[in-house]
C-alpha cells in the first residue's frame, strides 16, 4: 500500500507511479497496435494532426487509439485525423448524444474563417476583445 502514497520523486500522475512500483519487472511491451497514441500519427500543426504515410498504416493496425495530446477528436476546434472514425463509434455507444463542449457561435465561426477565409481571423479576434 505504500506504493500507493505520492511520492515527492514521482514525476507522473501518482497511479502511474503505483503501476510503476508495483509491476516492476512484471510486464511486458504491448504492440503499438494496442495502444497507438497521438503522436505516433505524424506532425502537429497548431490544433491539426499532419498525418504521415507511417501514420497512416498504424491507423489501419490499431486497434486500440490514446488521445495523449491536447488534440482530442471530440472537441469542435480540432482538426484530427481521426475525428470521423471517432464519431461514428461513439454514435454507437451510450454517449451517442455527446456534444463537444467547445461548440458555440464564437467557435464556430472562428472555425469557419479559419477555414475559408484565414485572413479575417486576426481581426475578427482583435475586435472580439472589445465586445
Amino acid at each position: 500500500m505504500d506504493a500507493l502514497q505520492p511520492s515527492l520523486t514521482c514525476q507522473r500522475p501518482p497511479d502511474q507511479c503505483a503501476l510503476n512500483v508495483v509491476l516492476h519487472g512484471r510486464w511486458l511491451p504491448l504492440d503499438r497496435k494496442w495502444n497507438l497514441q497521438t503522436r505516433a500519427l505524424g506532425r502537429h500543426v497548431g490544433s491539426t494532426v499532419i498525418v504521415d504515410r507511417q501514420g497512416q498504416e498504424r491507423t489501419k493496425a490499431a486497434v486500440i487509439v490514446h488521445y495523449t495530446t491536447s488534440l482530442k477528436p471530440w472537441l469542435y476546434t480540432m482538426e484530427h485525423r481521426l475525428k470521423d472514425l471517432y464519431w461514428r463509434h461513439l454514435k454507437k455507444s451510450p454517449w451517442k448524444d455527446y456534444r463537444p463542449p467547445d461548440r458555440y457561435p464564437h467557435s464556430i465561426l472562428c472555425k469557419m474563417l479559419e477555414r475559408y477565409c484565414p485572413p479575417l481571423l486576426p481581426p475578427y479576434l482583435w475586435l472580439r476583445r472589445f465586445a
